[in-house]
């Protein structure tokens, strides 16, 4: 939303003063990195229980259905250019179809005006109820010998759940003669530089394989180190 919002309004830049998460305070530039007084804040804050669709043994679809509060301030004692910006983001949002969403609904009629701070900032609140697709696939990992390949071990492997992408920490314990290994469908790898950290240790896994399941390719990750007992394993 964050994206969206200043790729299309030129007057909020990311960083700047349009920022995921929660309302900061106004932070002087001179005391650190700066939160202006006129600024804008995205949180993703509730919404409906995601609906579930299968669509077969290695894909699961989800329909999202988040609300993000969309949080405006204006700049000391400016009424008139707060309500500009928080009168901007209802009409990009409300009854649209951002790119990535089904839907776009503003929750109230107008931006909700919640009144004035103690440092003068006037402050709006516009609530979007959202609608997007999640596919899912599943992704395995577990503990096997060293060197092995094929779909079958792959769909061997102890642990298995649908996911979006690679992203994941997870615990496993290899003894003598035994690999860690993640296989994930292979056009997960295309959200930038694959990158694994067991925690506390040096060593890491390499892409050693790949093989199709039911009808998905999947790349084999193998740590590059046996017996590494028990160890958190960070994948990016």
């Amino acid at each position: 939303m964050v994206n969206h919002i200043s790729s299309t309004l030129p007057q909020f830049s990311t960083g700047s003063n349009l920022f995921a998460g929660p309302v900061r305070p106004y932070i002087n530039p001179s005391e650190g990195p700066g939160i202006p007084h006129q600024a804008t804040f995205c949180l993703q804050s509730g919404g409906f229980n995601p609906v579930t669709f299968m669509i077969g043994g290695q894909y699961r679809k989800q329909i999202v259905y988040p609300t993000v509060e969309i949080h405006v301030r204006s700049n000391p004692f400016d009424f008139p250019g707060g309500q500009i910006l928080a009168n901007a983001i209802f009409n990009l949002l409300d009854r649209k179809t951002p790119e990535g969403y089904i839907d776009s609904k503003v929750v109230t009629g107008t931006p909700m005006y919640l009144g004035m701070d103690e440092d003068g900032h006037h402050n709006w609140v516009v609530s979007v109820d959202l609608t997007y697709a999640l596919q899912e696939r599943v992704v395995y990992w577990g503990v096997g010998p060293v060197a092995s390949t094929g779909s079958a071990f792959i769909e061997a492997l102890a642990t298995n759940e649908y996911a979006p992408f690679r992203y994941r920490t997870m615990t496993l314990t290899s003894g003598v003669g035994e690999s860690m290994y993640y296989a994930f469908p292979v056009d997960f790898s295309t959200e930038g530089a694959v990158a694994f950290n067991i925690v506390g240790d040096a060593s890491t896994f390499s892409m050693t394989s790949t093989a199709t399941v039911s009808g998905i390719t999947y790349q084999l990750w193998e740590s590059t180190l046996t017996n590494l007992g028990a160890k958190t394993v960070e994948v990016t």
